[in-house]
């Protein structure tokens, strides 16, 4: 009967965690850590591996791009707008499921190839804005019993799709920083100890245009005008609500567009039918394009004559908003991901101790056919526990923006 009915975890004292473990096990010579490098792509296809194409600036603000080793399993969580997931997610056409492109003879009806193969690539990426703004914030603990403000509470309104919710936030532990500079070496930032004082957590939604067209519109020096139309839109509301607003500093309103995606990227094991499919498509493209006669697709930037990749590739997973971003109404995401993490490093190890991998009691062998199939059953596995999620948002969204 203890146990919180909401449990709040600030994003600053999981990002820490994270990157504290990353750390350690840099140290232990087991991760690599790369800073300010931007994942372009996938390159260096062969057999069950690939490189990421690695983009950085150096000093003197040129732009570099390198490719790492080469990896059998490559993890996405690049967020809602993740660049693996816009290009290598939803391909579903029987060119991308095994066949091969053969690139000295195109199909016939080239328009149904392009159909068959992005169609449903196009539906899996897309993103949904869902006609709301989310504000979230964080304002100084009320006193028990000030303004109603000793326990949570959540008020929905009748227009506007309006709601405010609150929940007291209580830091009983210290506060241990890591290094935010991307140093290693600085092991010095791991006792930086402050103590942060309670607070209370607040969000309100709202579907207002004129919200929608501020949004739009936003620059960081409007944040006071924005608070002031909320303290506008919701200070006449109940108490403490005029005066969670009034007490957090505008500058640290957080605003959002609630945005999702209509499907889950399904783990991919196919690259290098993909990378095929792109190169036919960029030497067609190029071929339509020129204006020199007898023109020929260019096979130079092809891995071999016929225009072949070497193997599958290596697997792609997504994670997080890469997967799928839900729409914030239940405030999930953060659940997602946390459950998506879980079950891949699941597959991982189950397949590393699989008898046919570990029968001579030697050290487990990896074996990506064996990771392939885990995968792929988990994931399915996660559809059903991802569906009834989608439901009960769905049932809660029709509630809250009934229009």
């Amino acid at each position: 009967n203890d146990d919180p009915a909401l449990l709040f975890v600030r994003e600053k004292d999981l990002l820490s965690c994270l990157r504290n473990a990353i750390k350690i096990e840099q140290r232990l010579g087991t991760v690599k850590y790369h800073s300010g490098v931007r994942v372009d792509g996938i390159e260096n296809v062969n057999g069950d591996s690939g490189s990421l194409e690695l983009q950085s600036w150096v000093q003197s603000w040129e732009n570099t791009t390198s490719l790492s080793p080469q990896y059998n399993l490559i993890i996405a969580a690049g967020g809602i707008y993740s660049l693996l997931r816009s290009r290598f997610a939803g391909h579903q056409s029987i060119h991308a499921m095994g066949t091969g492109i053969d690139s000295s003879s195109p199909p016939k009806n080239t328009l149904q190839y392009e159909w068959e193969h992005t169609k449903g690539q196009r539906e899996a990426t897309q993103v949904e804005d869902r006609g709301y703004i989310v504000f979230r914030g964080n304002a100084p603990k009320l006193e028990s019993g000030e303004e109603d403000g000793s326990g949570s509470f959540q008020t929905w309104g009748e227009e506007r799709s309006m709601r405010f919710a609150a929940v007291p936030f209580y830091h009983e532990t210290e506060d241990i920083d890591d290094d935010d500079d991307g140093d290693s070496n600085s092991g010095d930032q791991y006792n930086k100890i402050h103590k942060k004082k309670d607070e209370e957590v607040w969000f309100a939604t709202i579907s207002d245009p004129a919200f929608i067209d501020a949004f739009k519109n936003a620059d960081p020096t409007n944040a006071p005008e924005l608070k002031q139309m909320l303290l506008e839109a919701f200070g006449s509301w109940h108490k403490p609500i005029k005066t969670l607003i009034e007490t957090t500093p505008a500058e640290d309103i957080m605003y959002e567009m609630a945005t999702a995606h209509r499907h889950n990227a399904t783990p991919v094991f196919d690259l290098g039918r993909i990378m095929e499919f792109e190169m036919w498509q960029e030497n067609l493209g190029r071929e339509m394009h020129s204006t020199l006669p007898g023109d020929v697709l260019h096979r130079s930037s092809l891995p071999n004559a016929n225009g072949k990749i070497a193997g599958r590739g290596p697997i792609l997973c997504f994670l997080g908003d890469s997967m799928m971003t839900v729409d914030p109404v239940l405030a999930q995401g953060f659940t997602i991901a946390m459950e998506g993490g879980a079950s891949i490093a699941e597959s991982i190890e189950h397949i590393l101790v699989h008898p046919s991998a570990a029968s001579s009691g030697s050290t487990p062998v990896y074996q990506p056919k064996l990771l392939r199939q885990e995968l792929l059953d988990r994931h399915y596995n996660r559809e059903r526990r991802l569906l009834q999620l989608l439901r009960s948002t769905e049932l809660v969204q029709r509630l809250a923006q009934p229009h």
